[in-house]
């Protein structure tokens, strides 16, 4: 455990990786997320034109993975080693989770049915390995953060702030007391003997040993939950968090009509309306880091449908400070059932026209006499001047206000 724990010590990033090319920041001048700095217990991330990672200070313990909006940090994944073991143990009922800090002890405070030992802080797992456990059939978790108060990661309000993401999503099929937070062993009499695992040696159940390509309900299960970032080829990629919570939401029952809960940090389902003057130029279509947003055109009759998939919408809001209209809103919370049976939803409809100057696609009826888009008529007027879209400048301005004094 020992040697774990030295790979969590201060300075240790191997695995983790900025792309910060997929950063909010990167794709939206007018973005303010700050949700990885917020999170991140060690002060190595900061804002410079996108994020950067100072590797000083970074002590890897794998928060910022799972909350960034866009999947702009990788690390080794130990969710599917989690997962898996539990499913090799048989426990469905409970469970515990420890790091590989814990110090050793054959007692809980409760009883489960296996006790899982992480090699990295627990704060490198998501609510969708809660929600991967849950579709497993375990129904009570415990995790245990009685070793946090001596780690030098002070990662424990990043862990404390998973659960109780993990609570609120998984609402509509388990009582929130079933995710509980063990803060500190029982004193005096020992509690319960568990058995302990190590998440990267599963134990091989007898009727596996027998005969290995026996299956079962929790191993076609287990399969479902399996994430394969090979599978996301080009820069539409939905961060790993989402797709593994839908694929585990897609494995309990149906959710009737219990709401998905509230934004919340690094937690996000939103549907997005259009109000209209949508000009079906593509900006938000195009920009969207998900492909949440997609945009049918058929030129021969100028008929144009915009459509918002909310399964795979993680509220970064590039679209809302994008398009140029202003058109793009929230509307809300969806209901969990849209996770569960992802569908697109027609946002907008219409027609559009092309400017003749620069081939651009507007809404009908806004081309000047000329037959030009509002830009290529004010380049026209001022030959020398600097077009500013009106959505642009509104930004700006707020920013200008917002903005700290100098010095």
């Amino acid at each position: 455990m020992l040697s774990a724990f030295d790979q969590l010590a201060p300075g240790a990033t191997a695995g983790v990786q900025v792309h910060a090319e997929r950063c909010v920041h990167a794709l939206d001048a007018f973005a303010q997320c700050q949700i990885c700095l917020d999170e991140c217990p060690a002060d190595a991330l900061h804002i410079d034109e996108t994020v950067v990672l100072d590797p000083a200070r970074c002590t890897a313990c794998g928060a910022c993975v799972h909350t960034c909006p866009v999947g702009a940090f990788e690390a080794q994944d130990i969710t599917h080693d989690v997962l898996r073991c539990a499913a090799r143990t048989g426990s469905e009922g409970a469970i515990a989770l420890l790091c590989a800090h814990h110090p050793p002890t054959p007692y809980g405070i409760r009883p489960v049915n296996a006790a899982i030992v992480i090699g990295q802080c627990l704060a490198a797992l998501g609510p969708s390995v809660y929600a991967g456990l849950v579709a497993l059939g375990v129904t009570q978790i415990d995790i245990y953060l009685d070793a946090c108060a001596d780690c030098p990661l002070g990662a424990r309000a990043s862990i404390e702030r998973t659960l109780d993401k993990a609570r609120r999503v998984l609402q509509p099929w388990i009582e929130a007391e079933r995710i509980a937070a063990i803060t500190g062993l029982a004193d005096g009499a020992p509690g319960p003997r568990w058995t302990v695992y190590f998440a990267d040696q599963p134990p091989i159940s007898r009727r596996r040993l027998l005969n290995p390509f026996a299956a079962s309900d929790i191993d076609d299960r287990l399969d479902a939950l399996v994430i394969d970032p090979a599978a996301l080829p080009g820069p539409k990629r939905v961060p790993n968090e989402r797709l593994r919570l839908l694929h585990a939401l897609a494995l309990l029952p149906p959710a009737g009509q219990a709401l998905c809960p509230a934004p919340q940090a690094g937690q996000v389902f939103m549907r997005v309306g259009a109000e209209d003057g949508c000009t079906a130029c593509g900006a938000c279509e195009k920009a969207c880091p998900t492909g949440a947003l997609g945009l049918e055109v058929d030129d021969h009759t100028r008929a144009f449908r915009l459509t918002h998939l909310t399964a795979i919408c993680t509220g970064c809001e590039v679209c809302l400070h994008l398009c140029d209209p202003g058109v793009l809103y929230s509307r809300g919370v969806p209901f969990a059932g849209a996770l569960q049976t992802p569908a697109e939803e027609a946002i907008a409809t219409g027609r559009f026209a092309r400017c003749k100057r620069c081939k651009a696609r507007v809404a009908e009826g806004t081309l000047t006499s000329e037959g030009l888009c509002e830009i290529c008529a004010f380049r026209r007027a001022n030959p020398f001047g600097a077009y500013i879209p009106p959505r642009a400048r509104s930004l700006l301005a707020r920013q200008k206000r917002t903005a700290p004094p100098p010095g």
